[in-house]
């Protein structure tokens, strides 16, 4: 009877776990808050690509990123 108990106890156990993981919200698929990171072409540094200083071609294409100023001074003076 002993036995019959516990293993009852051990297959309710197990069927609640799995209730409560495949209950799990899927994740979102909004991408609010993620941003896009390019790295600086002088330092590597990676930064937010609407923080970085870019350097366009004639077509409007960004050809180079930078983190400041000064490296965009060092590369296109």
């Amino acid at each position: 009877m002993m036995r019959l108990f516990l293993l009852l106890l051990l297959v309710v156990s197990v069927w609640r776990m799995f209730r409560r993981f495949k209950k799990a919200p899927p994740l979102s698929k909004d991408r609010k808050g993620v941003t896009s990171m390019v790295s600086c072409d002088v330092c590597s540094l990676h930064i937010p690509e609407k923080e970085a200083i870019c350097v366009h071609d004639e077509k409007g294409q960004v050809l180079q990123y930078f983190c400041c100023e000064e490296h965009r001074k060092q590369k296109i003076p």
